[in-house]
């Protein structure tokens, strides 16, 4: 059977993961892959401003190796259980449009968007920064980093916008995955 594998991304609080769940419970056959589960170390750095400091904002800080054998491995075994049912893979995180071969496993692509203010209000208030200028590391690693390494976003995408009202959102993804 032909297996749905939906790449969902976003900078940090953007709705992916709330997304993610809400698809989840609703479409059948559902399976989750958070980014988040391949993180392995951060990247140690020296900034001139906030001094050696751990930075979780870069593809390197996650085994997008063993994340894309694992993704290849379920993939072929759905594909080949004797049934008629859909099976659909969500692949969300951070860094998913950060590396081509895991983008190549992909079929349906979802980016979602907030403006930097919001993203930085949701940030703060859910996910407290310890760095000495809370403003700075946002711009200078989370922000940057985001725009910097997802360069593999495919010209099909869809873009939706993560202020909108939950459900819209959902709506609009869900439609997209199904067609």
């Amino acid at each position: 059977m032909p297996v749905r594998v939906v790449g969902i991304g976003g900078i940090s609080r953007s709705g992916k993961s709330s997304l993610t769940k809400a698809l989840s419970t609703t479409l059948y056959n559902t399976i989750h892959i958070t980014q988040d589960s391949y993180l392995i170390n951060p990247i140690s750095i020296t900034d001139q401003y906030l001094g050696t400091i751990d930075n979780y904002e870069n593809p390197k800080c996650y085994n997008m190796g063993k994340l894309i054998v694992d993704l290849t491995a379920l993939i072929k075994a759905l594909q080949a259980l004797p049934t008629v049912l859909d099976y659909t893979i969500i692949v969300e995180g951070f860094m998913v449009y950060s590396n081509p071969n895991l983008v190549a496993l992909l079929n349906k692509y979802v980016m979602i968007t907030v403006p930097k203010e919001v993203c930085f209000q949701r940030r703060t208030a859910t996910k407290p920064m310890y760095y000495a200028d809370n403003q700075y590391f946002y711009e200078k690693y989370l922000w940057n980093g985001f725009y910097t390494f997802n360069t593999y976003l495919p010209k099909d995408a869809i873009i939706v916008d993560g202020t909108k009202q939950p459900q819209i959102t959902y709506e609009i993804v869900k439609a997209y995955i199904l067609k």
